[in-house]
């Protein structure tokens, strides 16, 4: 298959609830990824009640990340005035967004934002989490959307959740006055599943 046949077939599952794609087109160009893996891949997740979309549904559109979560060494003014403290700070995550076939299709970085290869973006705030089952993990979330950007897939995102996390957790040591104001690279991996809904002025409302 040519690349960009590829990146068509991406788009078009990317784009199945945002863009008005239909999930036979997709899932017709996908091969080994028919009609049934595709909605297993758009199947709503079971996660704990803290972190479920409000006003319930599938979600519209889902990519697997990859890559990094950079950390900061900072110093801290510890209590009563006794020695700083030094401690790993989540400074962004740094990672590619692929779609069910393996495409590129994105990237994900600070605010936290999610920016689609057509051009649009969401920013999006942290609403709920929970600790991951899996021990390394950084933990499972729920987003709510709050700024956009562009006219494409991510500028329709109401709610996000980042669930099956591996690794990404900060380092357990290595953060002292020798290294601070340095950068450590985590590698991780995760899902994210978007939601579609209205937006008003203060966010999208379920």
């Amino acid at each position: 298959m040519k690349l960009s046949n590829r990146r068509a077939i991406g788009l078009a599952l990317f784009g199945l609830a945002f863009g008005g794609l239909t999930m036979v087109t997709a899932s017709e160009c996908m091969g080994d990824h028919g009609p049934s893996g595709v909605n297993d891949w758009l199947a709503r997740p079971a996660t704990a009640s803290a972190l479920q979309v409000p006003g319930g549904g599938a979600p519209a559109a889902r990519l697997h990340g990859k890559g990094w979560q950079v950390y900061t060494c900072a110093s801290r003014t510890a209590i009563g005035g006794s020695a700083p403290a030094y401690a790993w700070s989540l400074k962004a995550p740094d990672a590619q967004l692929f779609d069910a076939a393996g495409i590129p299709a994105g990237v994900h970085n600070a605010g936290p934002t999610w920016l689609s290869g057509d051009g649009s973006a969401v920013v999006a705030i942290r609403r709920a989490q929970a600790d991951a089952p899996v021990a390394g993990a950084v933990p499972w979330l729920l987003l709510e959307g709050r700024a956009w950007t562009g006219d494409g897939v991510f500028s329709h995102v109401a709610f996000i959740q980042r669930l099956n996390t591996s690794g990404g957790v900060a380092p357990g040591g290595g953060c002292d006055a020798s290294t601070v104001n340095t950068e450590t690279r985590v590698p991780y991996e995760a899902d994210y599943f978007f939601y579609g809904g209205p937006r008003g002025p203060d966010g999208p409302s379920p």
